[in-house]
């Protein structure tokens, strides 16, 4: 007796269901997107059912063109099998995502399955990268480090398009206001290869090094008194003098929390690098601030303070949104390199490491 079956189809794949037992591939539409491609009519899709035969021949209007796509049911099988291990990868890097299936998969020119899925980590989902498969083997990242947000990765003939916002100095997270840029990544045959740069992502695609600030320097009679102006930056020592860390910002990362009068603050310490962050509690968005800095200072080497280095970000105001200002300031002896920048704390990273590469 034959069986009703449903499939789902994504340009050119095609995944198996018993109908009436199918779950959505993505739970969370506003994170990830569909996976579905928009151009797929799925409730067209029909089987042409062969009692000799292991496999099926698939139908699916797909815009104007009807295509046909042949999969084996130890095909769908292995697919499943390699998306659990997909999935169990990811998360061994630290890294979720919201559904079984990946966000697009496609066929390469040369026949291969090239699969890309978004993963988030963090409590807000403010940090994501996209991860990418060949056939089951991991290939890696969209890029060296994570994304604010990824707004989608689609099918795009046989390439995967991603698309990413863009954030202007004091965009919220929530809302950027650059324009958003598509990046499609394709299979070559060795590796994966994007056809435009990645953005920066904390900054607007006009943004250049001419928009930093400059990293100042200056001279002091004894070590003692540079190391006394990294002190002064800092807030006051009995701040975070209570209880050992609780607050996790990931990587292994804990923070000391102090808060009181309407004003709040993190504290951690990365080698001799002090790390706070100092605001009020209207403030919103906080943590995930700080978790992307340490996401960022995960992948990412600051220079070595010669003894003290402190890190700063100071919220300028009460708005529900966060606009702090960070400064930077490290000791090489007796001199001290400080560094103030407005915006995203990741602008003034992102300064700081390459003053020294």
């Amino acid at each position: 007796m034959n069986k009703q079956l449903a499939f789902l189809t994504v340009t050119g794949l095609a995944l198996l269901t018993v109908a009436g037992c199918a779950t959505p591939p993505n739970g969370n539409a506003t994170k990830n997107q569909p996976l579905t491609s928009s151009t797929t009519n799925t409730s067209d899709a029909h089987v042409a059912s062969h009692s000799t035969k292991a496999s099926k021949n698939i139908a699916s209007n797909t815009g104007n063109n009807a295509s046909s796509v042949q999969i084996s049911l130890s095909d769908a099988t292995s697919s499943h099998a390699n998306y659990a291990n997909e999935i169990a990868l990811i998360k061994n890097k630290g890294y979720s995502v919201s559904g079984t299936t990946p966000n697009a998969t496609v066929k390469t020119s040369s026949g291969a399955t090239l699969s890309a899925w978004i993963g988030i980590t963090g409590g807000d989902g403010y940090n994501q990268f996209v991860f990418f498969f060949l056939n089951g083997k991991y290939l890696g990242t969209d890029t060296a480090k994570p994304s604010v947000a990824i707004t989608s990765a689609k099918a795009a003939g046989d390439s995967i398009a991603v698309t990413y916002p863009v954030y202007k100095n004091n965009d919220s997270f929530a809302n950027p206001t650059g324009a958003p840029v598509t990046i499609t990544y394709t299979w070559n045959g060795s590796k994966l290869v994007p056809n435009k740069p990645y953005p920066k992502q904390f900054q607007s695609d006009t943004t250049t090094n001419q928009d930093r600030n400059p990293i100042s320097k200056k001279s002091y009679s004894t070590t003692a008194e540079a190391a006394n102006q990294i002190a002064s930056l800092q807030a006051a020592k009995t701040a975070f003098s209570g209880g050992p860390p609780t607050l996790n910002l990931g990587h292994g990362i804990t923070a000391k929390t102090d808060a009181g009068m309407g004003h709040a603050g993190y504290q951690w310490h990365e080698g001799n690098w002090t790390i706070e962050i100092l605001f009020y509690t209207e403030n919103s968005g906080v943590k995930q601030v700080a978790e992307n800095m340490v996401s960022y200072l995960h992948t990412h080497m600051l220079p070595a303070p010669n003894k003290h280095g402190a890190i700063v970000v100071k919220s300028e105001d009460t708005n529900t949104t966060f606009k702090p200002k960070t400064t930077i300031a490290w000791q090489e002896g007796s001199t001290v390199y400080e560094l103030q920048q407005t915006g995203n704390p990741i602008q003034a990273l992102e300064t700081v490491v390459d003053h020294q590469s």
